[in-house]
């Protein structure tokens, strides 16, 4: 968007509406004869969605989000309530868009079948543009771009039934639509954008006589190489996005593009409630704000005139200058509905885009048929993978809460424990695990043998930390992990498992923040705990972005991740154990202890 050449339209429109209307009645009808010439455009978004095509969780009010069926259903809703405010516009004025990780890290019903439900759904809900974020690169981009072809899959991707049956080759491959746009990701060796990928593609659009054009430049961001395996981006640069951005939207402007989005897989977050009606809009912060500005400090007028973010799976919702900023939460939670209208003369946006972050409701709802058959075919594909045995417990049930004041849990325990063991299994040389009780969702059950075994299942483990978050080691000041900790009791629901570190907490009365405040840590092994020092620290990307009222773990440095989800982990943990001839009997060690002292640590 031109913001010189888009005021001096305004201000050339008013003009010619007070010289050549005196009455009210005459300049009442211009105003609408010009609402009339422009042309209404839709934009319906995504981002991080993972695969996870039958995931439900809650909004803010406790009411059921979730599941692509719905997101379809969501989409179609949003798509004619724009088509009825705009009598002259068509389904062609509607476009549907994704900004990254649609695949990757992905639930059982997608990844065990190389996450083909997944580019299914999408081409029945007819996405057009998309951009890679870090994940389609979690195989490599050769595999990600077989995906979108529809090609038969190499022999090496196989998850085999205890039959035989491999589920992946035997799975029906469609052939993807959707055009994927990467102007930052250059191959190092023939300088081009790998696997025959664009920069940008530009769509057509018309209404009542008129045609204008839109250009959609794809981004990732350059922080990616912290998070995808070397040795699938040994052979590639990833440019810094605001140049790309300046690159590729002059050359739009010069094929007579003046209205750009971009889709870039970088983050942002806007405080506040996280969707919904009232998510329209505010201030906004990340990494995607820092491009615009330093976009808009190389070229003023550099035609951008939407953002559509990702990979930070927050709420975001706002503006920078004249362009507009969004991002939708992750794993099919919330969407975008973006609504504009563009002058066919100048070809730009009158002015930023409007937009509303809505949830993926499921209340009142009725999903599309065609994409619930999808994910219950893939249900019934995976079904033999996910009810295989992957340990054996000593007990049939350990609950995910407890009673009193302790707040410690002995599945709590497991699960960090387990994440602790398996990222230094990986030489990731982490000191500390902490993860947020609001992340396990349901109780370690096991199914009582004849033989007096309790089998766990994949299944079952996968229940228990059901959301797939990422996990990311974090360097943090000894005195950051304290804050952290001491977070725990400015309220009644949120408080964190920890592995690697013991610690006592004492009433505090004195104080209006924290009912509690922290009194001693020691490590596991008895060690002092150094409030200068810096450790490293394993926890889930909700609390890495302040999640449940952890701000702390905002001031803490990623610096690596752990190969796989929550999910992952815990299942590969009770695999270790159960190869280890060892049955998983978690109990709880007094890791944090209450205690009648006023003396505070840190103070």
């Amino acid at each position: 968007m031109k913001k010189i050449g888009k005021m001096t339209c305004k201000l050339s429109l008013a003009l010619t509406m007070v010289l050549g209307f005196l009455s009210v009645s005459n300049n009442a009808s211009s105003i609408a004869e010009a609402k009339e010439s422009t042309i209404p455009i839709q934009l319906l978004g995504i981002n991080d969605l993972h695969g996870n095509l039958d995931t439900v969780s809650k909004d803010i009010n406790g009411n059921p989000i979730g599941g692509m069926d719905y997101m379809a259903a969501n989409f179609d809703r949003a798509e004619s309530e724009f088509l009825s405010e705009n009598p002259k516009a068509t389904t062609n004025n509607s476009i549907r868009v994704q900004a990254g990780d649609m695949v990757g890290a992905s639930p059982a019903i997608s990844g065990l079948l190389q996450d083909e439900p997944t580019m299914k759904v999408l081409k029945l809900m007819k996405f057009e543009v998309g951009t890679l974020g870090n994940h389609e690169f979690d195989e490599g981009l050769p595999e990600f771009k077989r995906i979108l072809l529809g090609k038969k899959p190499d022999p090496r991707h196989q998850f085999q039934t205890n039959d035989g049956t491999d589920i992946v080759s035997t799975y029906p491959q469609v052939k993807s639509r959707m055009d994927i746009v990467a102007a930052n990701v250059i191959d190092k060796r023939t300088g081009q954008i790998p696997e025959g990928f664009k920069p940008y593609v530009i769509k057509t659009v018309k209404s009542g006589g008129h045609k204008v054009k839109i250009g959609f430049i794809g981004l990732l961001t350059t922080k990616a190489t912290t998070v995808i395996l070397h040795s699938q981006i040994e052979n590639i640069d990833f440019l810094d996005e605001a140049d790309t951005i300046v690159k590729y939207a002059k050359e739009l402007r010069e094929k007579g593009v003046h209205s750009i989005v971009v889709l870039d897989h970088t983050g942002v977050s806007t405080p506040g409630s996280p969707a919904g009606p009232e998510a329209s809009g505010g201030s906004i912060s990340g990494d995607a704000v820092d491009v615009m500005n330093k976009v808009y400090k190389e070229d003023p007028n550099n035609s951008v005139d939407l953002v559509l973010a990702g990979h930070s799976h927050q709420f975001g919702n706002g503006t920078v200058e004249s362009t507009r900023i969004v991002q939708a939460l992750s794993f099919g939670k919330a969407f975008d509905d973006i609504r504009g209208e563009i002058n066919p003369k100048t070809g730009d946006f009158v002015q930023a885009p409007a937009a509303i972050v809505r949830y993926n409701e499921r209340n009142n709802v009725t999903p599309v048929k065609k994409i619930t058959h999808v994910i219950t075919d893939a249900k019934k594909r995976v079904a033999p993978i996910v009810n295989s045995v992957i340990g054996y417990a000593k007990e049939p049930v350990y609950p995910r809460y407890t009673d009193g004041d302790k707040l410690e849990t002995a599945l709590g325990d497991l699960i960090v424990d387990g994440q602790l063991f398996e990222a230094n299994k990986e030489g990731k040389n982490v000191d500390f695990a902490m993860t947020n009780n609001g992340g396990i969702r349901s109780d370690l059950i096991s199914n009582p043998t004849t033989d007096g075994k309790n089998e766990i299942t994949w299944g079952s483990a996968q229940a228990v930390q059901p959301f797939g978050n990422f996990l990311q080691i974090v360097e943090m000041k000894g005195s950051d992990i304290l804050e952290a900790l001491n977070q725990q009791y400015d309220n009644e629901y949120y408080y964190l498992q920890v592995a690697g570190l013991k610690y006592q907490y004492a009433p505090s009365p004195n104080d209006s923040t924290y009912h509690y405040k922290v009194a001693s840590i020691t490590t596991d092994s008895g060690q002092p705990f150094d409030l200068n020092k810096t450790y490293r620290v394993i926890i889930n990307d909700f609390l890495y972005g302040g999640g449940d009222g952890f701000s702390a773990f905002k001031k803490g440095n990623m610096i690596d991740t752990l190969n796989g989800l929550d999910t992952d982990v815990f299942v590969q943990y009770i695999k270790d154990q159960n190869a280890e001839g060892k049955v998983i009997d978690p109990q709880t060690n007094n890791r944090r202890e209450l205690v009648d002292s006023q003396t505070y640590l840190g103070q």
